[in-house]
């Protein structure tokens, strides 16, 4: 891969199904690979299939489910360039679905969705941003949830368990929030201002800053979820997508591939601006321009204000906006 300089920060499930591809590929490349495209095929189908059924279930129009499913991000990102943040969608939708429709009956049953919830974060770690949230959703009932999540995340990961494995982990997160930079936002903004200032990148400073004003901000949203009595699906769901949104954009590095999870959140509300971003997200791609890479400020600059413009736009607009799309396709 293009980081073999660092160890993985991949949870173990993300690496089973690694092994998975590998092993059936039997060592060529080519076979590999197609199992790669197939195992993420087959979790873009589930995810689908359960978008169909939330929207089904909450009332929402099923148009929605397009505006995923089409999207040329999601089609170039997952099943194109074989990243796993379907995978962990999938499983995220499935712990949904499990809590609304329990696959048994009996007092606990609302558990079980707890370990679809474990599996995405064993695929990916970020669904763990979003348990503030939970907690404030399930209120009493989030302990047992807990539990479980906690109980499945031990058990993946004790077939990787080593003090060599921790002390990795430890490292290469640690790069992550102090070192790597890509497409960041107000990021940017504060490191030119701590050039101006100390004459050299505060990364390590600003990264970590920047880490606990995301918990914060989360933990505002969650309160604020709290405080409503009988939330909507729609309304809890636009708490998530902000969840992401907030983390993405004070992060040092945004990958274009991020933007798919608050892309898939936005089906089950009814304010797009994830969509527009998976749209803006591609400028990233002139990076890469020519085989090598160089970061284009005027394209970030580019991407981050039209995506304030339309996070700013009157919610009127919005709204004519959409409806004017939706009413092109039939129910």
């Amino acid at each position: 891969m293009n980081s073999k300089g660092y160890y993985t920060v991949y949870p173990p499930v993300n690496q089973m199904l690694f092994a998975f591809c590998v092993w059936t590929g039997r060592g060529d490349p080519a076979t590999m690979l197609l199992y790669f495209h197939v195992v993420l095929l087959l979790f873009e189908a589930l995810l689908l299939h359960l978008m169909r059924r939330l929207l089904e279930h909450f009332q929402l129009p099923l148009v929605f489910v397009l505006g995923y499913a089409f999207n040329p991000l999601v089609i170039s990102e997952l099943t194109g360039n074989l990243h796993f943040e379907g995978a962990m969608l999938s499983m995220m939708a499935l712990s949904v679905w499990w809590y609304i429709k329990p696959p048994i009956s009996g007092k606990y049953s609302g558990a079980l969705a707890a370990i679809p919830m474990a599996l995405a974060i064993s695929i990916k770690l970020t669904p763990l941003l979003l348990f503030p949230l939970i907690w404030t959703v399930l209120r009493k009932r989030f302990f047992l949830f807990g539990t479980v999540t906690a109980i499945t995340l031990i058990v993946t990961f004790l077939p990787f368990y080593s003090m060599e494995l921790i002390e990795h982990w430890q490292s290469s997160l640690g790069l992550y929030f102090r070192s790597f930079e890509f497409n960041a936002s107000i990021y940017y903004l504060l490191r030119t201002i701590g050039e101006w200032i100390y004459g050299y990148n505060t990364i390590a400073t600003i990264g970590p800053a920047l880490s606990l004003l995301t918990l914060l901000l989360l933990v505002l949203l969650a309160l604020r979820v709290w405080r409503a009595k009988k939330p909507s699906a729609s309304w809890v769901m636009e708490h998530a997508k902000w969840s992401y949104l907030i983390f993405y954009i004070l992060s040092t590095t945004v990958h274009p591939w991020y933007a798919i999870i608050p892309a898939a959140m936005a089906v089950f509300t009814h304010r797009k601006e994830a969509w527009f971003w998976s749209f803006l997200v591609v400028f990233s791609y002139s990076h890469y321009d020519a085989g090598g890479f160089q970061e284009h400020y005027p394209w970030i600059i580019a991407e981050y204000a039209l995506l304030a413009l339309v996070i700013l736009a009157p919610a009127k607009m919005k709204v004519s906006f959409r409806e004017k799309v939706l009413s092109g396709y039939p129910e």
